[in-house]
């Protein structure tokens, strides 16, 4: 029973390690939005300005990421992408080129921590009629966007991975979960049988 026992803790030991302890350890930012699977059909080499407004909820912002299409590579037009405060206050720039973006492919624009009780996001390029740039959208007019938060400590972190895992948990149905905690608790007793025979 002794062995038994010792097996358990250590299995609940690692278990605990794993799932909740590990991945702080590591892991520093979040994920506050991550949306895909809009189309290549806001085109701006139009000249036109795509404002999002995003993140009330957010605090420590300190990456966007945009999905563009740049047909064949052939537009190296300027882009521009504005973060600003809710009252047009900007807060951070970037400019980068039509030859920096694929076919499609994912722009990540990295930033010192920003805690803002909401922001507009702005991207617009120059002028060129000779050739299309585009911005994922989806039909509700939101951009495809992958947007994170600094976690500063490890406190911070262990809680949102608790709150995290634990989600993930409710996410899985009912069948899965009890196939897992079935097959655990088999496991378990078959310890608990090996311990009995040997003493």
């Amino acid at each position: 029973m002794k062995t038994y026992l010792k097996y358990l803790f250590i299995e609940l030991g690692l278990i605990f390690f794993f799932v909740f302890l590990l991945s702080p350890l590591f892991i520093r930012e979040k994920f506050d939005i991550n949306r895909e699977g809009g189309q290549a059909i806001f085109n701006l080499s139009t000249g036109k300005i795509f404002t999002q407004k995003i993140g009330e909820e957010f605090s420590n912002l300190n990456s966007l990421s945009l999905q563009l299409k740049n047909p064949m590579i052939n537009n190296n037009s300027e882009i521009t992408v504005e973060i600003d405060d809710l009252n047009n206050n900007l807060l951070q720039e970037f400019t980068f080129f039509g030859s920096n973006v694929g076919d499609p492919s994912w722009v990540k624009l990295k930033f010192t921590p920003l805690s803002n009780p909401g922001y507009q996001i702005k991207i617009y390029a120059d002028i060129d009629p000779r050739h299309n740039l585009y911005l994922y959208v989806n039909r509700d007019n939101q951009m495809d966007l992958k947007a994170t938060s600094y976690l500063p400590g490890f406190f911070n972190r262990f809680q949102d991975n608790f709150y995290y895992q634990i989600g993930q948990l409710k996410a899985r149905s009912e069948i899965d979960n009890i196939i897992y905690f079935t097959v655990l608790i088999l496991l378990n007793l078959y310890l608990l049988k090996l311990s009995l025979t040997r003493s």
